[in-house]
């Protein structure tokens, strides 16, 4: 069970723990803070997209490359279970938000 977590130094109530199963993509985008790490989440009924501002932002870069390497090593065979028994796994289509484009990473 790999987990994207997140919190606010500032604000101990700000915070979010986030399966790598649940990830659909990944890129960093400009908002109205400057720009953001985003992260697009698998929903059953609606989309949704968090979005993350790091500081310094000189670290943006570094982290998104740092969660996406990690993401995409993970999403090309995740382990689902199965422990004392062997191991179930699925491999998948991954993909990689790069600005406003998408694209795939065969895994």
């Amino acid at each position: 069970n790999i987990r994207l977590v997140w919190f606010a130094n500032l604000s101990p109530n700000f915070n979010i723990s986030l399966p790598y199963i649940q990830i659909k993509g990944i890129c960093v985008k400009k908002s109205k803070f400057g720009d953001a790490l985003v992260v697009d989440v698998h929903r059953a009924s609606k989309p949704l997209i968090l979005g993350f501002r790091i500081d310094p932002p000189e670290k943006l870069n570094e982290q998104y490359h740092e969660l996406a390497s990690l993401w995409q090593t993970y999403s090309a065979r995740p382990n689902l279970g199965g422990a004392g028994r062997g191991t179930i796994t699925a491999t998948a289509e991954v993909s990689v938000l790069t600005g406003e484009k998408m694209f795939p990473v065969n895994a």
